[in-house]
């Protein structure tokens, strides 16, 4: 392989590691990440030279008049997206960027084309790293690193060319060959190999050795952010204990309309959770979407049939006092119903659970109005309801099993008729015959809500939580 057949496909690979980063820490539009991923597809085929993809590329060949107009729309659309579709600067501002991703791509023609390249990789790469605090960046990390080591390298390699075409007052674009093509040799492959093994060690070093701060371009802000479990897509059951007794304040909560024997217990929804495996739940519905501002600072939830009637409940007003959490995540009790605040934008999943678009470092004041699900004379009838087909494809999910935990639920409703009469018995069973403690190691069992229910039956919320939900599933 020449030079700079090899300089133009890790340049490629470095704009697809950036690329992935950016698909698994943000929110993407998904005709925007196929457009990305296509465009990134194709322009590696042509790299490597694959049969017949430069004829395809020759009937698709613009204008340079029409990149151009096509980065002009792309501006405008930016404004636009800011203004009115996302209604934030970032997204907006990672949604130009891809623009200009795919624009570059089918631009490397110039040395100068693949140092903007990297730039936008660069900022690719930065923000997924902004976004995101979860372990799969390590290796998107690494490998961005290596193709980075790679790229610098071999555009050093691949400049005299350009340069003795430049002392003649001309312009040639990259691959038109202006000497014998040179190879990349084994000993250059492990050089390079090595000279990117010794940069990642160098930013092990520097990155324990140097103090971080909590600053930045993506998220402003100073202190130190307090550290939550269990707000990820994924959580295994039990892997959140033995929790901690931290005492430290998280939030503050008033409710301005109610005394307190009119409030009675009040609980505060975070994340929510739809399909169990078995070992962990996932939220298969956290895709999400900017709420609509009925009035400055005041966000609107539009439910999604998904989510299961509209609550029919008494409307709850609650003053939040939120400490600044390492999650987006805020806090409401069920079901909220609008979000006001300081706030430029607010976004939601199809649980109904709601979002900034980025955590904050400083705390947060807000007000929710929720509404919850009064009981309706069909939860008191003996006939089963029907559910929409797509709340039983979400909530009413249950994984495989030995059926030991089928028998019990159906042992503790047997005699009951209603569904909300069974929902209390098993509520009422697991109240009654299990103990709460923040010390239950369950985490490392196979079937760990089995081994709470049948064995240990000492566990935490998540394992009473789990417990109800899949037995209540079980019956329907």
């Amino acid at each position: 392989m020449s030079l700079d057949q090899a300089h133009r496909i890790v340049s490629i690979l470095l704009a697809a590691t950036s690329f992935v980063g950016l698909v698994l820490s943000a929110h993407l539009p998904e005709w925007l990440s196929l457009l990305t991923g296509v465009a990134l597809l194709f322009v590696f085929l042509r790299a490597v030279e694959c049969k017949g993809i430069d004829l395809v590329a020759a009937k698709l060949a613009l204008s340079t008049t029409s990149w151009n107009i096509l980065v002009v729309t792309g501006f405008l659309g930016f404004w636009i997206d800011s203004l009115w579709i996302s209604r934030e600067l970032l997204p907006a501002g990672l949604h130009f960027l891809l623009v200009l991703l795919v624009i570059k791509l089918f631009n490397l023609q110039l040395r100068r084309d693949y140092l903007h390249l990297y730039a936008i990789s660069l900022v690719a790469i930065l923000a997924a790293a902004s976004l995101t605090n979860d372990l799969w960046y390590l290796p998107v990390f690494l490998a961005y690193l290596v193709c980075a080591v790679w790229t610098l390298l071999l555009f050093q390699l691949t400049k005299k060319p350009e340069e003795l075409a430049a002392t003649a007052g001309t312009v040639v674009p990259v691959e038109a060959p202006s000497e014998p093509s040179r190879l990349v040799s084994p000993h250059l492959f492990w050089l390079t190999n090595g000279m990117a093994a010794a940069t990642f060690g160098v930013t092990l070093i520097i990155f324990f050795a140097i103090p971080r701060v909590g600053g930045g371009f993506y998220q402003k802000g100073f202190g130190e952010n307090i550290r939550t479990s269990g707000f990820s897509d994924t959580v295994d059951l039990g892997a959140m204990g033995p929790i901690k007794r931290d005492p430290s304040v998280v939030m503050r909560v008033e409710i301005p309309d109610r005394t307190g024997h009119e409030i009675g217990r009040l609980y505060l929804r975070g994340v929510a959770f739809d399909r169990y495996d078995g070992r962990s739940w996932a939220n298969e519905l956290s895709r999400r979407r900017v709420m609509s501002e009925t009035a400055p600072g005041t966000f609107t939830l539009r439910r999604n049939p998904s989510q299961g009637p509209a609550a029919h409940g008494r409307a709850l007003r609650q003053n939040i006092l939120l400490e600044s959490l390492d999650t987006p995540v805020l806090f409401a009790a069920p079901f909220a119903e609008t979000v006001s605040g300081t706030f430029t934008s607010v976004q939601s999943d199809l649980t109904g659970a709601l979002y900034l678009p980025v955590p904050t470092s400083t705390r947060i004041e807000y007000s929710v109005v929720s509404r919850s699900n009064a009981v309706l004379p069909a939860d008191l009838q003996p006939q089963p309801i029907s559910y929409p087909d797509s709340f039983v494809r979400y909530f009413l999910q249950a994984p495989m099993h030995s059926g030991r935990i089928d028998d019990l639920a159906r042992e503790i409703v047997q005699s009951k008729r209603s569904t909300y009469e069974k929902a209390l018995a098993i509520q009422e069973h697991l109240t009654g015959n299990y103990r709460y403690s923040l010390d239950a190691p369950l985490a490392d069992q196979a079937s760990p809500l089995e081994e709470f229910l049948f064995n240990r039956k000492t566990g935490y919320c998540e394992h009473y939580a789990t417990a109800m939900v899949i037995m209540l599933r079980t019956v329907g």
